[in-house]
């Protein structure tokens, strides 16, 4: 599927299914498109689609999406590549699951606070 269809389904909460790389392709595609914090509120927006058309909102968890769009976001703003693929291959850390777990300890990140709101991480900064 070609990135608008897909920004388009992810959007609409259309996608059978979402892997870790679909993700940060979600946020790159939106970044490079209408920048890093609106690349931030259209991930919110769709997650919480997809998560409603699984039949699961509990699933939603505000830091790791905040987080995860700050992190991709903020790289595909300053150094994007030609496209996704190239950007990948400059920054294969982002195909890591558990890349927030270098910034933020799991009793933080995994916190009932932490699914409903922003929390900063507590290891090391966010860009």
């Amino acid at each position: 599927m070609d990135d608008l269809e897909f920004l388009d389904r992810f959007a609409t909460g259309d996608l059978d299914d979402f892997p870790h790389a679909d993700h940060v392709r979600m946020v790159y595609l939106q970044t490079r498109r209408a920048g890093k914090e609106d690349a931030i509120r259209f991930a919110r927006t769709g997650l919480m689609a997809l998560v409603e058309a699984a039949g699961n909102p509990g699933k939603y968890h505000e830091t790791i999406t905040t987080a995860w769009g700050r992190l991709v976001g903020d790289q595909a703003a300053s150094d994007p590549g030609n496209d996704f693929d190239d950007f990948i291959r400059k920054n294969p850390q982002f195909l890591r699951t558990d890349l927030l777990e270098d910034y933020y300890s799991r009793a933080r990140l995994f916190s009932p606070e932490a699914r409903t709101r922003f929390v900063p991480p507590d290891l090391q900064p966010l860009p």
